[in-house]
């Protein structure tokens, strides 16, 4: 027997309406009968992408100009795909002749 599943976490609201899509509880429209001996297997997980890799926590970054003078920033939280993506983040355009950030994209180092 061969059998195809798809368990969408908002299938079964008026069932189950605590469900998130983190956590949910699917009612089948009739119960599955197997007989004899089978196999299960998860073929596809789907996810959203919700949570920053830089938080309003943890985004403070200094910088030491010299002089005796540094400076701090914070990174505005969010989430960055490239390293490319963080740099334009950091990017301090008032101290551009002092700080500068290049990344190598052979050596993937900044």
């Amino acid at each position: 027997m061969s059998l195809y599943l798809t368990l969408p976490s908002d299938n079964s609201m008026a069932y189950f309406p605590e469900n998130k899509i983190s956590h949910y509880i699917t009612r089948l429209p009739s119960p599955l009968q197997v007989h004899g001996e089978g196999e299960l297997a998860l073929t596809q997980f789907i996810y959203p992408h919700t949570w920053y890799d830089v938080n309003e926590k943890s985004n403070l970054i200094g910088f030491d100009l010299g002089d005796n003078k540094v400076i701090g920033r914070r990174v505005p939280p969010g989430f960055y795909e490239t390293v490319p993506d963080i740099l334009k983040g950091i990017a301090l355009e008032e101290f551009r002749d002092k700080i500068t950030f290049k990344f190598n994209e052979s050596t993937k180092r900044v």
